[in-house]
Order: C-alpha cells, then sequence, then structure tokens
C-alpha cells in the first residue's frame, strides 16, 4: 500500500524561461547574451558569438530551436529543429556540448537538469512528464 501511494506522488515545478536563461548562461561560454524563449511547444536559446579574428571579429546573433523528444531520469532529450545562421554539424558541436550539463549529438541536445537550484532542492524523483507552455517549462517530478 504504501509503495503504490509513493508511486503516485508527483510535484510540478514551473521553471520560467529566465531561470532556464540564468542556468543556461554560464553554461555556454561562447555565446554572450543569452536568451532563452519558451513558445508553441519550442524553446528558443539565443545568444551572440564572435566571428572572425583580431580587427575582424563581428557579433554574431545564433538561434537555437528545439522541441522536446523524451526524458531520462532529470535530463530532457531535444530535437533541434533549426539553427541560425548557419546549421553546420561541426560548429553546431563545437558550442553547444558542454558535458555534463548541455550535450549535443546527430541532431539531439540533452540538458542535465538535476543541478538546477529548483530541481536540487527536491532530492527524490525523475522527470515524468513536461509541458512547454507560453513563458515556462512545467515540469512533472514523481518517484
Amino acid at each position: 500500500m504504501f509503495k503504490n501511494l509513493m508511486n503516485n506522488l508527483a510535484v510540478t515545478i514551473p521553471i520560467e524561461a529566465s531561470m532556464l536563461q540564468s542556468f543556461l548562461q554560464p553554461k555556454i561560454s561562447e555565446l554572450s547574451n543569452v536568451t532563452v524563449e519558451v513558445t508553441n511547444g519550442q524553446l528558443i536559446l539565443s545568444g551572440t558569438k564572435k566571428v572572425g579574428i583580431a580587427f575582424f571579429s563581428k557579433e554574431v546573433r545564433v538561434k537555437l530551436t528545439v522541441v522536446p523528444k523524451e526524458i531520462h531520469g532529470r535530463k530532457i532529450v531535444f530535437n533541434v529543429v533549426k539553427v541560425e545562421p548557419s546549421d553546420n554539424e561541426l560548429l553546431n558541436d563545437k558550442f553547444l556540448n558542454h558535458p555534463p550539463y548541455i550535450a549535443y549529438d546527430a541532431r539531439t541536445l540533452t540538458l542535465d537538469l538535476s543541478t538546477m537550484g529548483l530541481l536540487q532542492k527536491v532530492k527524490v524523483g525523475n522527470i515524468k512528464s513536461l509541458a512547454l507552455e507560453e513563458g515556462r517549462v512545467l515540469l512533472i517530478i514523481g518517484a
């Protein structure tokens, strides 16, 4: 009986886009002015990246659009829908691969939220489901 009760317990945790932004900004050192938007079932990560060398460098706006694919524990796997201005696998791998927090491989982006402050307070359970609402991600954490 106690085991059945534990299986039905769940907590809903709303994560605002700004919280996700402050979590990701220090993890992606190649991008500055990182912004995160959650809209229409998509997560949009954008920022500026300096390209070129010395006097010939300029800031380029990079925009990554992803949609959720699956959940593993406290990790969310996203399908990469679009990368702007240039969608190049080598470049994507270079600026999107930041283990253990962010991993990129073959058009999938894995985001490990286990070290995010809000989720560290909930010691037990994994992400059971998620919903991308306007301006926030709703996570349901359960045993």
